[in-house]
């Protein structure tokens, strides 16, 4: 498995996001897009970028399984491309024993954050912005919320937070990956449920492999292994 997460693609890495692409093409891995992927998808026809539409065509064109979760810089993706991805959501996906999340909603206190959340990624906000033109004033006022949002999260000393959510988790899960706050940490809650940090690739180039979905590391994402021949 290959998890990358906080990519936040945008005109200035969007050419080593594309040898990113390469690379895992070529590893024939499980692969999961742990959210924040670009600096911001609206998944509106009118207001996706032509990478964004590469993007899905690329997950459409693998073999392999390719997993995708919504951060909070992405807005409906989940729900409109769905067919492109072996399996999208909105909020976390449990694979095995391992909970993926982006990590946006780890935190129960940020009140104003969910309101936002909430009615920005509603039913009712995706049919406006599909009929309406959106002014570009409002997109950028969205976009910087998001950015506001990640440098909150990452201010804030979170120890009681994880620990209330691994505590709500169902018996089988005994680990959470997750991105959004940037910088790589492990740390075991319970004595039962390792909770990882996924580094941002935008930040680090790095992403969280394994060979066994149990343990994980992390490397450069030009150090991703290749794909195993079969023998025989």
């Amino acid at each position: 498995m290959i998890i990358i997460a906080d990519c936040h693609v945008d005109k200035t890495n969007e050419a080593q996001f594309r040898l990113l692409l390469d690379k895992l093409e070529s590893a024939n891995d499980t692969i999961v897009f742990l959210g924040d992927i670009f600096d911001l998808w609206i998944a509106v026809p009118r207001l996706e970028t032509d990478l964004q539409n590469d993007f899905i065509d690329w997950c459409n064109r693998q073999p392999s399984e390719i997993g995708w979760i919504d951060g909070n810089h992405e807005f409906y993706v989940s729900k409109v491309h769905q067919n492109a991805f072996s399996w999208a959501s909105e909020t976390h996906y449990v694979k095995k024993n391992v909970f993926l999340c982006h990590g946006d909603l780890i935190n129960t206190r940020e009140y104003q954050y969910r309101i936002f959340r909430g009615v920005v990624k509603s039913r009712v906000m995706r049919w406006i912005s599909r009929v309406v033109p959106i002014p570009s004033g409002i997109i950028q006022s969205i976009q910087n919320h998001t950015r506001n949002s990640n440098h909150h999260h990452k201010s804030k000393n979170l120890e009681g937070q994880f620990a209330k959510f691994t505590s709500t988790l169902p018996s089988q899960v005994n680990t959470v990956i997750c991105g959004h706050f940037h910088a790589y940490s492990e740390k075991k809650y319970h004595e039962a449920c390792n909770v990882i940090l996924t580094p941002a690739w935008g930040d680090t180039e790095e992403v969280l492999v394994s060979n066994d979905d149990t343990t994980f590391r992390v490397v450069h994402w030009t150090d991703i292994p290749p794909a195993k021949t079969s023998v025989g």
